[in-house]
């Protein structure tokens, strides 16, 4: 493990930390046949069904990155990590076969320019990246889920920033967009809320490469570090 290697499995060693990276998909892809080594069979089998390119692409590129990272805070090899699933659908990082226990709670979240990744060792945590370049449909339809302090967003980074908000809570929860009615607003770019008997901190990020990103995570709030790469080749460095 290199001095990045060795930061990232301290970084997440106390409660409350949690690390969020973004990663730009347009370019500096790894290709296919790469991708593929590092993701294990079901992956690999799940890739396959995908028929549009580009999706099959962002798909492997998040799960390379996902064990990467992974690998060097776990301290073990990315391919005996074990991507599970919570009792309400959040995924989770279970150690080798074996061995009891979470090792990381994640998040994972894909658009078109950029995928966001979000690790927490102690608590829930959901993540949620969008553009910022949609038809004006789509801002009519998120409009119609945002209650009265939010309806001061006319601007679209505004709107998506808010959405992303929601949408980042939503998949901490594991609710899925069935849970919307019952969010409370989230008008701040950064709002500490209770919902579901926990206590909740909601985190609008820089926007990166056109995107808007939000973090959302309970239990005691410590630290949050936000990573950005321009490229899928910088995961490469980090060993």
């Amino acid at each position: 493990m290199n001095r990045t290697g060795a930061r990232l499995k301290c970084g997440l060693a106390r409660p409350g930390h949690v690390h969020v990276w973004t990663i730009r998909l347009l370019r500096g892809y790894l290709p296919a046949a790469v991708l593929s080594r590092h993701l294990n069979y079901r992956e690999q089998a799940l890739a396959r069904t995908y028929r549009d390119a580009s999706t099959k692409r962002q798909y492997q590129a998040s799960r390379y990155a996902v064990r990467k990272l992974a690998s060097c805070y776990a301290a073990v090899a990315a391919g005996t990590l074990v991507l599970s699933r919570g009792g309400l659908g959040q995924p989770l990082l279970k150690r080798p076969r074996g061995r009891n226990g979470t090792l990381l709670h994640l998040s994972i979240s894909h658009s078109e320019r950029a995928f966001a990744l979000a690790f927490s060792r102690h608590a829930r945590v959901g993540v949620d990246i969008d553009t910022t370049d949609h038809p004006p449909a789509v801002w009519r339809n998120l409009s119609r889920h945002f209650r009265s302090s939010e309806h001061r967003f006319t601007q679209p980074l505004q709107m998506i920033e808010c959405w992303t908000r929601k949408e980042a809570l939503l998949k901490a929860l594991g609710s899925g967009l069935g849970g919307l009615p019952l969010l409370p607003p989230l008008p701040e770019r950064a709002s500490t809320v209770r919902l579901a008997q926990s206590r909740w901190h909601v985190t609008s990020l820089p926007t990166f490469n056109g995107c808007a990103v939000a973090c959302a995570t309970d239990g005691p709030y410590g630290r949050l570090s936000h990573f950005t790469l321009g490229s899928l080749n910088a995961l490469k460095r980090i060993r």
